[in-house]
């Protein structure tokens, strides 16, 4: 039994006295009532009994019915994609399986033609990633999007509306808190030009928590650079899922993301197929 302080979100088996009973999704153990405090999430190596109450999870997004076509191709097709409150949730399937693309939709990059979609229980309509954002949802693409003779407060001040301006002095300010505050290592005042790969995706990371982002979608995010880069990536994720952020970590990556993620998805021709612990999931990307 993992403390809930730890935030270990995997799929619960709880003891039923006669049984096993594997659920589907993330439940919190909470001993006795009225002590909340004390509540356990139980991982899948371990099991509790039910003496005392069981509670789920509350949902961070939902996805219904989502379908998405591109003239005659069909990229999501009635896809349906819970994600709990502080998990990482890997986003797994072959390439043009539908992964990006209803991420995509989720960041307001693309428009759903069918299907809604629900940020903390209420139904959002995310039609750009300005809507995104108001949702406190933000994504870091394979792809760096950053100006290179720009500054990092520089590139996490563009776009901000602040009543029309903004002071740079203020956005650095908040920059450093943000470092402080997840163990980033950035010099606010150096140029992108001059940025190794890692800094400029802690960059990017910082854009959207800047903007309030509280689920963070990573696109192939751990895929470019070299194995520092990538160990450094892991330790970034890891940090911020401490402090209750919730991740979409689409990767072809096993290793990654059975190191990171506490459950996975599959996705074929549009659709999940499977939804489960990771090491369960995984087996299918290895086949």
């Amino acid at each position: 039994i993992e403390r809930l302080n730890e935030k270990v979100l995997k799929i619960a088996y709880i003891h039923l006295g006669q049984g096993l009973l594997a659920l589907s999704q993330p439940w919190l153990f909470i001993p006795d009532k009225g002590k909340e405090e004390s509540a356990l999430l139980l991982s899948d190596t371990n099991y509790a009994s039910c003496g005392g109450i069981i509670m789920t999870r509350p949902l961070a997004l939902e996805c219904r019915g989502i379908t998405k076509t591109f003239g005659r191709i069909v990229a999501n097709k009635n896809c349906d994609l819970e994600v709990y409150q502080g998990e990482i949730l890997a986003i797994l399937g072959e390439n043009g399986s539908g992964k990006t693309t209803l991420m995509n939709m989720v960041a307001g990059i693309y428009f759903p033609d069918e299907g809604r979609i629900f940020v903390n229980g209420e139904e959002a309509t995310i039609a750009s990633p300005k809507d995104a954002f108001s949702y406190r949802i933000g994504m870091i693409h394979q792809h760096f999007k950053l100006v290179d003779v720009f500054t990092a407060c520089e590139n996490v001040a563009l776009g901000v509306e602040d009543e029309g301006r903004y002071r740079l002095a203020d956005v650095r300010r908040k920059v450093i808190e943000i470092t402080l505050r997840y163990g980033f290592i950035i010099d606010p005042d150096k140029r992108v030009a001059d940025m190794s790969v890692s800094e400029k995706q802690t960059v990017e990371i910082i854009k959207v928590l800047y903007r309030g982002a509280d689920i963070l979608i990573l696109d192939e995010g751990l895929s470019v650079g070299d194995v520092k880069f990538r160990k450094k990536s892991e330790k970034r994720i890891k940090e911020m899922f401490a402090k209750g952020i919730t991740v979409l970590f689409v990767s072809h990556n096993l290793a990654q993301v059975r190191s990171l993620c506490t459950r996975a998805i599959w996705l074929e021709n549009g659709h999940v197929v499977e939804d489960g612990p990771v090491d369960v999931v995984t087996e299918h990307f290895e086949k």
